[in-house]
């Protein structure tokens, strides 16, 4: 793996470990560098549960910030290949957007 790769996981583990103890500000930002170092998807030889660009969303969302839960939410439909997607977070995403985007 290389070494932007792991930089990745690590940042995108950090991002995780932050919002299981509710500390959405700091998890937004791990994300964030995840995902300015690897695309989403990219790493496939470990677990990544959740792409950084879809848990940027939900932070953002967790927070009461729609305007940037539905960019992110929306950039999360258009980067995700359609063999990687998982259902449940699309449909969450799309409802999302439906509800509070009007898209």
């Amino acid at each position: 793996m290389a070494q932007s790769e792991e930089e990745a996981y690590e940042h995108n583990r950090q991002g995780m470990i932050a919002m299981s103890e509710a500390e959405f500000d700091e998890a937004i930002v791990e994300f964030r560098k995840a995902a300015a170092l690897a695309k989403d998807y990219q790493i496939r030889d470990r677990s990544l549960i959740y792409t950084p660009v879809f848990m940027t969303a939900w932070a953002n969302e967790k927070l009461g910030r729609v305007t940037e839960a539905c960019g992110e939410f929306q950039r999360f439909l258009e980067i995700a290949p359609p063999d990687a997607i998982e259902p449940t977070k699309a449909e969450h995403a799309r409802d999302y957007l439906k509800v509070h985007c009007g898209r």
